[in-house]
């Protein structure tokens, strides 16, 4: 990989001090990347922001779709900035045409947000089929047999929130194209460390927060529309933003009265100012990993989990997720029948190790989550701190 130990240490200087295994949860943001930001916002200080600067932002927008369009395999044109995942989210649900008597599925692994827009539509007769997860998995077959001819969506998080179970996505991609239906899938907990690639998957919708293993700011997610699918829906909101032929024409040329024509492709889902701040601090993360290579961040954090996942079962831990390599992340769910996920995670907070508690079902554990800026040290050190919690309760 790209930095050397002293390197990482001087870019994420957090790890120094704890044991961070909480990326799942929010990621830390390169000192490097955080100086760039400073300087953005310093800049308000010194150029008045109207109009040269303004020009500027809306440049780095454009940049920054292109950079984010790439990254999963996308048009530039088929990518449109949202507050987070979930507003993307809502965004679909808010603008596709349902029918009374539509049905939509998923599965209890998902994400809150991932859920709850869904079963909002009820009010429209909309019927939303939760299925049940078996040993932490979900399979194809699962969804197979559920699709009927009134399905009109399936939707998965690429990587579940819970226990880092990674879905078989690209089958899942196939069997919706084949049944006819649309297919979303939110990407928060694969994007930064895993390739995404949204032809390949023949997915409709594509959503993701950044702050998680993008390491950027708050107050900025993507939605992916496929452009056929783009063309033939009217956005849920519109503003002065999201009209207008060009960028360059809509700060003027748009505004008025009279009638609008939408802007081509996913910026008419954009109706108002972004948060320039976040989408700048996601081009220079995006920029941060792309040149460590995502392969070779990839390959650390795998490597890590691996280590922390054969610790933690010699200490008879319990791993709630499928350990295969085609179903592993970089995060994972354990538990211990001595002590609960809460008052472990306090403890271990203690010894300076940061690791989120979560509920699994009924079981109460630990959600852990290795990421590149973590090392060996970090895993032994953890363990270790399990361990001596563990005695403590005996």
């Amino acid at each position: 990989m790209g930095l050397k130990r002293s390197e990482i240490l001087e870019e994420f200087p957090l790890v120094e001090k704890y044991v961070y295994l909480s990326t799942s949860g929010v990621g830390l943001t390169p000192v490097s990347v955080t100086k760039d930001l400073n300087a953005f916002n310093e800049e308000r200080t010194r150029i008045p922001p109207y109009e040269e600067l303004f020009a500027k932002w809306l440049r780095t927008v454009e940049e920054t779709r292109k950079d984010f369009a790439q990254y999963v395999n996308a048009s530039p044109d088929e990518i449109s900035f949202q507050e987070n995942a979930s507003m993307g989210i809502n965004t679909v649900v808010e603008m596709l045409p349902w029918r009374r008597g539509d049905k939509v599925i998923m599965d209890d692994l998902h994400f809150p947000s991932d859920i709850y827009p869904f079963q909002k539509l009820r009010k429209k007769g909309v019927e939303t089929v939760i299925l049940k997860n078996s040993r932490g998995g979900v399979d194809v077959s699962d969804y197979e047999r559920a699709i009927d001819d009134r399905t009109r969506l399936i939707t998965i998080s690429y990587i579940s929130w819970l226990n880092g179970f990674r879905y078989d996505v690209e089958a899942l991609g196939k069997l919706a194209e084949e049944k006819g239906v649309h297919f979303l899938v939110d990407a928060t907990h694969g994007t930064g460390y895993m390739d995404i690639d949204v032809k390949r998957w023949k997915t409709a919708f594509l959503v993701s927060s950044n702050y998680k293993w993008l390491l950027a700011p708050f107050g900025v997610g993507e939605l992916y529309v496929e452009k056929k699918i783009a063309d033939e829906l009217e956005p849920p909101h519109v503003g002065w933003y999201s009209v207008g032929e060009s960028v360059e024409s809509r700060p003027s040329k748009t505004m008025g009265p009279g009638p609008y024509r939408l802007a081509p492709g996913g910026r008419k889902f954009e109706p108002g100012n972004l948060s320039y701040f976040s989408v700048y601090g996601l081009k220079r993360c995006l920029n941060f990993l792309q040149r460590l290579g995502i392969s070779e961040i990839r390959k650390t954090a795998f490597k890590l989990r691996d280590r922390l996942v054969y610790g933690l079962q010699e200490m008879g831990a319990k791993i709630l997720c499928p350990l295969d390599e085609k179903h592993r992340s970089a995060m994972f769910f354990c538990a211990f029948d001595k002590i609960d996920g809460a008052e472990l995670a306090r403890r271990l907070e203690k010894l300076k190790v940061i690791v989120p508690a979560r509920n699994f079902g009924e079981v109460s554990g630990l959600r852990v989550s290795p990421y590149f800026y973590n090392s060996e040290e970090d895993v032994d050190r953890f363990t270790a701190s399990v361990g001596s919690v563990l005695k403590q309760k005996l």
